[in-house]
């Protein structure tokens, strides 16, 4: 997951994303949240819980103030997926499997001793994360299925933040690949 770290001007609405000055998103932003404490952050689990942690107040899910948010998906260039399109569609045919399993409350317990071992979190730490993971609404997409309005929404962002006219999703999009590799998942 990308967790994002806005950095409003002095002058700035903190809550207009118009006014940032400074976005930085990767894995790094924890960290960065914790030497220079910015006005507000959007970061995820477990980052959310460890800022918490530190004294930071939380506000809530960025999705109750935003709506809908699609953060993450796979991106290759158009070239590269019609190049290597069997590549990709077992690529995404294997992603939407490891998920099924993610969400399967079946697997809770070997899921959190997953993210205890592979991330290096307490057994508390492990379960807040994976319950807000499989939170629906708000963590991982059932089949990683493109959320259309989350997806609009990023986009509104974007434009938002850069101005020019709203992008359009076609530009961005082609689902033929996640479509063919659904018919491959069992």
């Amino acid at each position: 997951m990308r967790h994002v770290v806005i950095e409003p001007e002095p002058r700035g609405d903190p809550v207009r994303l118009g006014a940032c000055r400074r976005i930085v998103g990767d894995d790094r932003c924890h960290s960065r949240v914790r030497r220079h404490p910015p006005t507000a952050a959007v970061l995820g689990p477990p980052f959310v819980f460890l800022a918490e942690k530190q004294g930071l107040k939380r506000m809530g899910s960025a999705v109750k103030f935003i709506g809908p948010y699609q953060g993450g998906g796979i991106i290759v260039l158009r070239s590269w997926a019609k190049a290597n399109a069997a590549t990709l569609e077992n690529y995404l045919a294997g992603y939407i499997e490891s998920l099924r399993w993610v969400l399967d409350k079946n697997n809770r317990d070997e899921a959190i001793a997953l993210l205890m071992d592979k991330r290096q979190l307490t057994r508390p730490l492990a379960t807040r994360s994976y319950d807000l993971m499989i939170e629906p609404g708000f963590g991982f997409n059932p089949d990683a299925k493109l959320s259309t309005e989350g997806f609009n929404n990023v986009l509104t962002l974007r434009q938002e933040i850069e101005g020019g006219p709203p992008p359009r999703p076609e530009k961005y999009l082609d689902l033929s690949y996640y479509d063919r590799a659904l018919k491959l998942v069992k």
